[in-house]
């Protein structure tokens, strides 16, 4: 029972997972704030949110979830990835203007904001929108949301200490 609610939890937020791992790895390139600062004179964003980390954040959870949809899903993987992606894109987004209103460099750790901030905005995203633009939308259990909340800062420290020792990011939180 238990190893069966960590597997349904992962498997379902997998996509919002990979999709902020991979904005991570392969982003760089314009900032999506265009350098531009906010009222308080600090960055809008910073130079670590990027259109093409957006970009990757997003098409990475499309992929996910459609490779997921031949094995167990039973709506469009296309907007379930669309969501869950853009969701978990936006998420850290949000974090990262508070970030920045908190003179808190691009790069530098708000720890459980770092490790749950894509989560949040993933579920956000999926409740807002799942309801209307899927053919079949399920609600989680709260013991799927506590596990993911549980598991997500675990494995999200555990991937970035290994992207940095394989020499992938530049610190390792």
């Amino acid at each position: 029972m238990v190893l069966e609610e960590i597997f349904n939890a992962v498997w379902f937020i997998l996509p919002a997972w990979i999709g902020n791992m991979l904005a991570c790895t392969f982003g760089g390139g314009k900032p999506i704030d265009g350098g531009r600062t906010f009222v308080d004179g600090y960055p809008i964003l910073g130079k670590g949110k990027t259109i093409r980390g957006l970009a990757v954040g997003v098409l990475s959870a499309i992929i996910v979830a459609s490779l997921q949809s031949a094995a167990r899903y039973t709506f469009n993987p296309i907007i379930f990835g669309f969501l869950m992606g853009l969701g978990a894109m936006l998420g850290d987004m949000v974090k990262s203007f508070f970030k920045r209103r908190l003179n808190i460099q691009s790069g530098r750790p708000l720890p459980v904001f770092d490790q749950l901030d894509f989560v949040a905005g993933a579920l956000v995203m999926y409740y807002l929108f799942g309801p209307h633009v899927l053919d079949n939308f399920y609600p989680l259990s709260w013991t799927t949301i506590a596990t993911i909340v549980i598991l997500t800062p675990a494995a999200h420290l555990s991937l970035n200490v290994l992207g940095y020792k394989l020499g992938l990011k530049d610190v390792w939180w």
